[in-house]
């Protein structure tokens, strides 16, 4: 990754975490919970929250890069 895209992307991640709103990304959690349990899955604990806060942060208009490591950031620390 070039140096722009990389402080670009720093500087996306900042706006991303100073701006957090977690009831969008909760109501998508809760979302994915829901269809999970429909299609009887067995994934990893945290992986609605961490979708729901990659595809939150997609809808904001982040890059890829920019909504995994917010994704990772949201995901880390919270209840699951």
């Amino acid at each position: 990754m070039a140096a722009d895209s990389k402080s670009g992307a720093a500087d996306e991640l900042q706006q991303l975490l100073q701006a957090r709103d977690g009831g969008p990304i909760e109501r998508l959690t809760s979302l994915l919970r829901q269809a999970e349990q429909q299609h009887h899955g067995r994934p990893a604990a945290a992986w609605p929250r961490w979708y729901a806060a990659f595809i939150s942060a997609r809808q904001r208009g982040a890059s890829v890069e920019s909504a995994q490591v917010f994704a990772d950031q949201y995901t880390l620390g919270q209840p699951t």
